[in-house]
């Protein structure tokens, strides 16, 4: 078995001002990362940045004692580091959390309707909570003692009392599918509750899973867990993925990172070859591009329905759902090479290339098509972000190009002009972008009852 490299490679951007390439261990805790990151964005002269707050791919902010595997840091991701105030926003159903910066947590929106209602345990959340996590009808809150407070639908994960004991102190990292929650303590064992068939039960494999798991990756009824010695471990829904067992061969060889789609898995081994399982239709087949993913990949991307990944060479090859991005032929010429990151909303890509310009694939209004705004995208472009169906593309200069679902965020013209210049950071959730700028105004689009509550988790009561 190949070694998995232990040092992760990594790109710090601070937009519009500096991008540099940082190390680090992914043992490490993922505030060493950040003082690493300050120190490296630091200019001649000037101290460490103290007030800086650094975002992974993922939306989580970098931060505590998680480790950067945990956290699900993979090798030549692209973080991005702000000095604003940027909350960390998560929704289950039409009910939004948000980490405020005293650690408190704030909840507000519709469909709150629950079996364990937030007023039971809103007490142990007024401070010192570290990052939030979700369900679709139950939240998880992190806490920087290491316990885990949950509330919600209970049978979605909002109630934890039969497993209670076990996560009063040592949690590292929560995951979740739709309806099932699995922590993550400091020694590696995993906890599990919600929805049994959704992953809430793991007493088939909890053997397994009593110390050394390294991360955990998640399909909307499935686990998958990646151990110390690279081997895999997987339970809920076997359909989707909860069932290994036909790739258990090629899993042998040990596997570094696992990326999902809504029903199934994709992972890398430590040859850099791809083994996929799960619902074959949404990628868990992949025997169509088997001689393309043979080794040399950088990155695994995926929509709810298909894979796309990015080899070392900077080519790109995807499978799964053809209309949710698994057939990429129509931008195959320009998908050769040179491709730096991609991108995904829940039903298209965009690629982001090493000249700055954009390529975008799957499902039109979803983002796939980019027409109306490629001249804009032909280069210049820095970083790209989404919502569930559309893109924001942020240029050198700090201007914004939007495109898709122009109700989730793709029509930005009733803000366009405050987005000419200077955007520094956006923060996203399924519906709606807040922009942050470098004189710490901030600017909202997309579905107006999203925007009032995203404006509300930074403390700004209009837009």
């Amino acid at each position: 078995m190949a070694p998995d490299p232990p040092v992760l490679r990594l790109r710090v951007e601070l937009l519009g001002v500096a991008s540099v390439n940082v190390t680090a261990e992914k043992t490490e805790p993922a505030e060493i990362l950040l003082e690493i990151a300050r120190k490296a964005l630091r200019r001649p002269g000037q101290e460490a940045l103290r007030n800086l707050t650094l975002i992974a791919p993922s939306g989580l902010h970098v931060r505590g004692s998680c480790s950067l595997a945990r956290l699900g840091l993979q090798d030549g991701d692209v973080l991005v580091a702000v000095t604003c105030r940027v909350p960390e926003v998560c929704h289950a159903d039409k009910t939004f959390a948000a980490v405020a910066l005293d650690g408190s947590v704030l909840i507000w929106g519709e469909g709150s309707s629950t079996d364990r209602s937030y007023s039971e345990v809103s007490d142990k959340i007024r401070r010192g909570v570290q990052h939030i996590f979700a369900t679709e009808r139950a939240f998880a809150a992190l806490k920087v003692d290491g316990s885990v407070v949950t509330w919600g639908a209970a049978e979605w994960g909002g109630n934890s009392e039969a497993v209670q004991d076990r996560l009063q102190s040592g949690i590292q990292h929560v995951y979740a599918t739709s309806s099932a929650f699995a922590a993550v303590s400091l020694a590696g064992s995993v906890v599990t509750w919600g929805d049994a068939s959704h992953g809430g039960n793991c007493s088939q494999v909890k053997e397994q899973l009593q110390s050394e798991v390294h991360n955990l990756c998640s399909t909307a009824s499935a686990f998958a867990a990646v151990k110390f010695d690279g081997s895999v471990v997987t339970w809920g829904d076997a359909v989707d993925g909860g069932n290994c067992q036909k790739v258990r061969e090629e899993l042998q060889r040990g596997v570094r990172h696992i990326s999902s789609t809504k029903s199934a898995f994709a992972a890398v081994a430590s040859d850099g070859a791809v083994v996929t399982w799960g619902n074959a239709r949404n990628g868990g087949n992949s025997s169509l591009v088997q001689d393309f993913l043979h080794g040399g990949m950088k990155q695994i991307c995926s929509t709810m329905a298909a894979f796309a990944a990015l080899r070392q060479d900077g080519s790109v090859v995807t499978w799964g759902s053809a209309v949710w991005g698994g057939d990429s032929s129509a931008a195959a010429d320009y998908l050769q090479g040179d491709v730096l990151h991609i991108y995904a909303s829940e039903r298209a890509f965009a690629a982001l290339k090493l000249d700055g310009s954009v390529v975008t694939w799957g499902a039109p209004e979803w983002g796939g098509d980019s027409e109306a705004v490629q001249d804009q995208l032909r280069s210049g472009i820095h970083h790209i972000y989404n919502t569930s169906s559309a893109f924001a593309a942020v240029s050198n200069t700090g201007s914004v190009v939007t495109w898709g679902d122009a109700s989730h965020g793709g029509n930005c013209s009733q803000v366009k002009e405050r987005l000419q210049s200077d955007v520094r950071h956006i923060c996203s959730s399924s519906r709606a972008f807040v922009a942050f700028k470098s004189d710490g105004s901030v600017v909202a689009w997309g579905d107006e009852v999203t925007v009032a509550h995203q404006l509300r988790a930074v403390g700004i009561s209009g837009s």
